[in-house]
């Protein structure tokens, strides 16, 4: 039992998900928010903000961007304890400034194509 307890214990602090929070600032010019919890899910953060970025620049009708502002947050807390090994839960979160152009708008932008190309859809 008290293995099985450890088990599951380590499953969840190993796991994760990642969740997203995008706040309008102007029609090419949003504030992007970028959580992830877990082992898994707070590594993924910063790729993750990346592809949203993209996704986000292409949804509204642009196709490329840049990101600004950027600030990075990592906390780690006492999740509990499976048999005498504690949990620790990681949680990692982004807030990046994203600012979308068309072709030929800001040479130093980003094409949000590639990205996904690069990064998955």
């Amino acid at each position: 039992m008290q293995k099985l307890l450890l088990l599951l214990g380590l499953a969840a602090g190993l796991a994760g998900c990642v969740s997203t929070q995008e706040i309008p600032l102007s029609m090419n010019t949003y504030q992007l928010e970028v959580s992830g919890t877990g082992r898994f899910g707070a590594g993924a953060v910063p790729q993750a903000t990346l592809r949203r970025a993209a996704e986000l620049t292409l949804e509204k009708g642009f196709t490329h961007f840049i990101l600004g502002g950027a600030t990075m947050q990592t906390a780690h807390t006492y999740a509990g304890q499976a048999s005498v090994v504690p949990i620790i839960a990681t949680t990692r979160s982004n807030s990046v400034t994203v600012r979308m152009y068309r072709p030929g708008e800001n040479a130093n932008a980003l094409d949000a194509r590639t990205i996904l190309d690069t990064y998955g859809k």
